[in-house]
């Protein structure tokens, strides 16, 4: 069982942050005393981790709480995706480096660089990777590919940002609208 102050000082976060989590409902207190102090356990130490990684890679807490409520939503799934996303950023940023080193020893004439390589690491390679990560993902028959857009919509923060700045249920609704769909082209 862990305080305020205590989940606070072990996540790196003030305890009215853990407060305001409370009161919009993204990280609720287990129970409270009989003084009305917050206590949580265990499962909010992961959602709170949850939250603090949405955070990082960019989304909103309205996203956030509606990715971590999604039905679908599977801890294990989510850390996993945190780590494919996370290396691809430290892929992306070592190129970026890469890039920036090369720059500099052809501006002090250390080594010869074409025009075209000051741009490596700023965007086709990201196109590629995408392509990958979705055949890796859902295979490449149109079912599969269809089924795992949808729960793309669901799951992946990034997709799930966007959709859901349309709307909150968007994303679910996806998900549900492609299934039907398929299943019928299927049968």
């Amino acid at each position: 069982m862990y305080t305020v102050k205590q989940l606070a000082d072990l996540a790196g976060v003030s305890r009215r942050t853990l407060q305001y989590y409370d009161r919009i409902g993204l990280l609720r207190a287990d129970s409270r005393t009989v003084s009305d102090y917050r206590n949580y356990v265990e499962d909010s130490l992961y959602r709170l981790q949850q939250i603090l990684l949405f955070k990082e890679m960019g989304m909103d807490l309205k996203s956030i709480g509606s990715i971590l409520e999604c039905p679908s939503f599977e801890l294990k799934r989510a850390l996993e995706e945190h780590g494919k996303a996370l290396q691809a950023r430290i892929e992306r940023l070592e190129r970026l480096k890469k890039t920036v080193d090369d720059t500099i020893g052809r501006l002090t004439g250390e080594n010869e660089m074409k025009d075209r390589e000051l741009f490596g690491g700023l965007s086709p390679e990201q196109e590629e990777a995408y392509r990958r990560e979705a055949v890796e993902r859902w295979g490449s028959t149109a079912g599969e590919i269809l089924r795992g857009l949808g729960d793309m919509y669901c799951d992946d923060p990034r997709f799930h940002k966007t959709m859901s700045s349309y709307h909150e249920d968007l994303p679910e609704f996806m998900r549900k609208a492609i299934g039907i769909y398929v299943s019928a082209r299927e049968s």
